[in-house]
């Protein structure tokens, strides 16, 4: 079976040699919880959920960016 060659260097801004860059992650679970708190104030149509989740998205967001400092 051949296998085709797949190039991971687009995954260098998440994995610094075999270090997973954990403020990276955090980053990104926090936008992803900011567009679902939008989901929810538009297609659920619950404010409540919706402020909620958008809170939570920017907590875990800044907490992203507080783990990951400022490297450069």
């Amino acid at each position: 079976m051949i296998v085709p060659s797949c190039n991971f260097s687009e995954f260098d801004i998440l994995f610094e040699g075999n270090d997973v860059n954990f403020g990276r992650i955090l980053q990104i679970i926090g936008i992803l919880l900011v567009f679902y708190s939008l989901y929810f104030g538009i297609a659920k149509d619950s404010m409540k959920t919706e402020v909620l989740f958008l809170f939570i998205g920017g907590v875990v967001f800044y907490a992203g960016r507080i783990v990951e400092g400022r490297k450069k």
